[in-house]
């Protein structure tokens, strides 16, 4: 299991003109309407008073909303000239650089904002920011692939319990069940293809495909090979609209074991000019093939439902964030319909060369029904999910992608009550990911 909480501030990236609210020494900007009326007044009024910084300010913003960046640029150019020690004035330029394809021009000049020792702190924040943007944009390649292997422990892969006593009808019994842990390996190579659409608004069309392996030391019947493709349109970098539609087929010790099709809706927006929201709602249709060893799997055919919220916040050298997510599963036999709550608590960090990101996740999984043969208590199950990873850029290539090699380890444990039966399985891994 190699994170499968993602870390979600990884793609944290703010957009254009949305500096434009933050304090300049001199410059401030007032509150303009974004209508082809207003846009005239201003025309009207800068052709009468041309080196009004606060009016070529406020067209800079009309402008930047509609997406016109070559008017934008001109406007850029006349207000540099006007206030030559303008930064906020230098970072929109290079971004707007960045939009027009002139990554080293962009780069160039927020690095050199960034050295100033002059420059204010606030600044210094955007122009990273903004660097960050480029850098991010610099590393999406029209190919992409990555390489994961992951060695780990599984406690308990036979569904047994760890506990040394055991209920059963309030008399105290020695546990007799199978409690032996297994060693296992995970292999996960995926090969994701990006168009950019070309268009004034960011959009970009990507296709990805995965396969995922596990192998037991010892325990073939845990084996499994999963296979994902994922179809994903976006609009937009932070104010960013986001449908992806994903497709997989589960094989469990060499047989079909499940297969699932769902499609998910994101919305992500700024909140302040450090702060990112982000919504979702998700719909998965997930079916079971006949085995051997379940005779009731296809009982577990339905769908899946869910939604979350997420809220990053920005900082110069680290970013954190919170989850809340609700799941609602609905099966055939009510058993398997079940209610699931989590929260997760996220960051990231900049050491030096190497980033560093930290997870912590709480999920709590209500069934709907009770099982037959246990009783009529519910079940009822808590996990605990920590991940670690660190991650660094090894090799940087002329076409802007880079080789990138991560550290990860996870730990999971989850406890199930039925009845008066509890049974812990826990799990630890670490591994390595290899990116390019």
């Amino acid at each position: 299991m190699l994170c499968t909480q993602t870390l979600q501030t990884e793609a944290a990236q703010l957009p254009i003109g949305s500096f434009l609210s933050a304090e300049e020494p001199v410059v401030r900007l007032p509150m303009a309407a974004d209508s082809p009326a207003a846009m005239g007044d201003l025309a009207a009024d800068l052709f009468a008073d041309p080196t009004n910084l606060q009016l070529n300010f406020a067209l800079l913003k009309q402008q930047l909303a509609a997406g016109n960046y070559s008017q934008a640029m001109m406007t850029l150019d006349r207000i540099q000239i006007l206030d030559p020690s303008s930064r906020l004035a230098k970072i929109l330029y290079a971004e707007l650089q960045f939009r027009l394809g002139n990554r080293a021009v962009a780069r160039s000049m927020l690095q050199a904002l960034i050295n100033d020792p002059a420059t204010p702190r606030s600044m210094r924040s955007q122009a990273r920011a903004v660097m960050q943007l480029v850098d991010e944009k610099a590393r999406t390649k029209p190919m992409g692939v990555t390489i994961d292997i992951a060695r780990g422990r599984s406690g308990n892969v036979r569904a047994a319990s760890t506990d040394k006593y055991l209920r059963y009808n309030d008399l105290l019994i020695t546990n007799t069940t199978d409690r032996a842990s297994a060693m296992f390996y995970d292999y996960k190579i995926e090969v994701d293809l990006v168009h950019d659409l070309m268009r004034q608004i960011p959009q970009a069309l990507s296709v990805a495909l995965s396969v995922d392996q596990r192998r037991y030391d010892s325990y073939r019947a845990g084996n499994s090979r999963s296979y994902a493709a994922d179809l994903t349109y976006r609009r937009g970098i932070n104010g960013a609209f986001t449908l992806s539609s994903r497709s997989s087929l589960t094989e469990q010790n060499g047989k079909k074991y499940n297969a699932r099709s769902g499609l998910q809706i994101q919305f992500q927006s700024l909140l302040g000019p450090r702060n990112i929201l982000t919504s979702s709602l998700g719909i998965t249709r997930q079916f079971h093939f006949d085995t051997a060893l379940t005779a009731n799997h296809k009982d577990q055919n339905g769908h899946l439902s869910s939604a979350s919220i997420s809220l990053t916040t920005l900082r110069d050298s680290a970013s954190f964030g919170v989850t809340a997510a609700l799941a609602d599963r609905h099966a055939k036999k009510r058993y398997f319909g079940r209610n699931t709550r989590q929260i997760t608590a996220f960051s990231r960090f900049g050491l030096a060369d190497w980033q560093l990101g930290l997870s912590l996740s709480r999920a709590d999984t209500k069934y709907k029904a009770a099982d037959p043969l246990i009783g009529s208590r519910l079940r009822r199950d808590r996990s605990l999910l920590v991940a670690a990873e660190m991650s660094r850029s090894i090799v940087r290539f002329a076409s802007g992608g880079d080789l990138s090699l991560r550290l990860l380890a996870e730990a999971s444990k989850t406890k199930s009550n039925i009845r008066n039966f509890t049974r812990k399985v826990n799990e630890f891994s670490i591994g390595t990911r290899i990116r390019y």
